[in-house]
């Protein structure tokens, strides 16, 4: 003879059952939100103990990510904080409650996003929007380009050490051993202004390594 248990557990594994309970719960889920004035998008059910209620988002909500990325591109100040765009946006769209984790969100539409950028670069893709998970990784590499573009000098030399020569460009430097703390350092002289420095040969080529 079948304990009661048993046939509880039978009951919760049919699906007839399953599917009335669960028609039941949402209903149930359904006059609770709206004893709260909250518009349900969905309710969605992972079993009888875990009831998850979606609200709806105001119209306009898949527009924000493209606004503050229209910000951020249309701005030449990379300083300007996270926290700055989404007060913007805000301004723009005060129906809508946009959190601070909105830059660590995963990326959708990522088409759409890179149209934007492209039209800002004339087709230059300094920012590939495939290769970022979330909009903080594209205001990284934004920041990047500007940082890049907004430069006062830019070098483009061949750097070239042979022996005791270093060849920078064209112009030619002699390496020498210079007395350093009482060691010998191997260093070359440049002109500046009316006055010459000396540069560590070591720290120079560290420097430009850096650089790869």
């Amino acid at each position: 003879m079948r304990s009661k248990v048993q046939v509880v557990n039978e009951h919760l594994k049919n699906p007839n059952f399953v599917k009335t309970m669960n028609k039941a719960l949402k209903e149930a889920a359904e006059r609770h939100c709206k004893t709260y004035g909250v518009c349900l998008e969905g309710i969605k059910i992972q079993n009888q103990s875990n009831i998850i209620a979606f609200e709806k988002k105001p119209k306009g909500s898949s527009k924000i990510v493209p606004y503050i990325l229209e910000c951020m591109l249309k701005d030449d100040d990379i300083s300007k904080t996270q926290k700055q765009y989404i007060e913007q946006a805000c301004e723009q769209f005060p129906e809508h409650k946009i959190p601070n984790n909105i830059w660590n969100k995963k990326l959708y539409n990522t088409d759409k996003l890179q149209k934007i950028i492209d039209s800002y670069y004339n087709g230059k893709r300094p920012i590939d929007v495939e290769k970022c998970k979330s909009l903080s990784d594209v205001r990284k590499m934004w920041k990047k380009a500007k940082s890049i573009n907004s430069a006062n000098i830019s070098f483009n030399a061949k750097v070239v050490l042979s022996g005791r020569s270093l060849y920078i460009g064209k112009k030619h430097y002699k390496v020498e051993p210079r007395d350093l703390k009482g060691k010998k350092v191997a260093s070359i002289r440049v002109k500046t202004k009316n006055k010459y420095q000396w540069i560590r040969l070591d720290a120079l080529l560290c420097f430009l390594d850096s650089g790869k």
